[in-house]
């Protein structure tokens, strides 16, 4: 269990790497040369975000989610049973709202809320925070933020994924390990949302497992715009002035919402879903002329698209 950041010249993982219950540090580690986490070693961080709801004499039953500086607050967070949200919307009629980066992500998760009929379950804790940066990584083993189960029954919510944050210093990313930053189990229609995953700074991505779940996962090498791919229903807002660039953007499961103020500059955008809507009020700039439909997306369109091909 570590708690702070610490500099090392190499790590092997051959355990458990993990980190307490609400630690905004999280995992947080500098290795100068290479990250290995060997099969069956494991970072992990499950249900050691932001505090699933409770009940109390005064009725609370708020989960608690990211307040200012990060510190925790029950204020917005999950009620009335649903799942905590982090890198998308957690199940049921009152889960907590969207935070955090999509391409440098260091949040906590959100706990689940728990439901009126009971004074003695807890919703489910959010999955915790991990920020590495390395020259290489080898991801035999897990990597995991994912949010906790309540400790209640069907009318309670699971906790968000948490973060995960791999940044390497331009060696490569290998390895058939598992990366991932899902919800929590919860009640019937009350799963906690998925967190947030971002890899960057590497020179070659041969990484053979699997990457995923959550709810933003973003990819970048080394001077490189990269690549940013939505699962669950998860939004990304850019607001007036502000540019951001990707080369590809990519929409799998989920009801994906992208709102456009500022400027959107994107190679390609593919959606494998009929529920993606983007409303575009700024300048949506195609950068390679692809928008590439599977299914159905929507385009709201008040402001400007163009090409910078032609």
């Amino acid at each position: 269990t570590v708690s702070g950041q610490h500099s090392v010249l190499a790590m092997t993982v051959a355990g458990t790497v993990t980190h307490a219950l609400g630690d905004t540090n999280g995992v947080n580690l500098i290795v100068a040369g290479t990250l290995d986490v060997q099969s069956g070693g494991k970072i992990d961080v499950t249900g050691k975000g932001y505090r699933g709801g409770f009940r109390d004499g005064n009725g609370n039953q708020s989960g608690e989610t990211r307040g200012s500086g990060g510190a925790a607050t029950t204020t917005g967070g999950s009620a009335n049973g649903a799942g905590g949200s982090y890198g998308s919307l957690g199940q049921g009629t009152s889960p907590n709202a969207l935070y955090g980066s999509e391409t440098a992500p260091v949040d906590l998760g959100s706990g689940g809320g728990v439901g009126t009929s009971s004074t003695s379950y807890l919703g489910g804790n959010g999955g915790g925070r991990v920020e590495i940066t390395a020259g290489s990584m080898v991801i035999d083993g897990d990597v995991v933020a994912d949010g906790g189960a309540p400790s209640g029954p069907s009318f309670f919510g699971g906790g968000s994924g948490g973060s995960i944050y791999l940044k390497l210093t331009g060696g490569t990313i290998s390895g058939a390990g598992t990366i991932r930053a899902q919800g929590g189990t919860g009640g019937s229609n009350a799963n906690g949302g998925l967190g947030r995953i971002a890899v960057t700074g590497f020179a070659a991505n041969t990484l053979a497992g699997t990457l995923g779940t959550a709810g933003t996962i973003f990819t970048q090498a080394a001077g490189a715009n990269g690549s940013l791919r939505f699962d669950g229903v998860t939004t990304l807002t850019i607001a007036t002035g502000v540019t951001r660039s990707f080369d590809s953007i990519s929409f799998t499961t989920g009801a994906t919402t992208i709102n456009n103020s500022g400027t959107m500059s994107v190679g390609t955008i593919t959606s494998a879903n009929g529920a993606t809507t983007i409303y575009n009020t700024g300048t949506l700039e195609l950068t390679t002329d692809a928008l590439k439909v599977a299914n159905l997306m929507t385009l709201v369109q008040y402001g400007i698209v163009k090409s910078s091909t032609r």
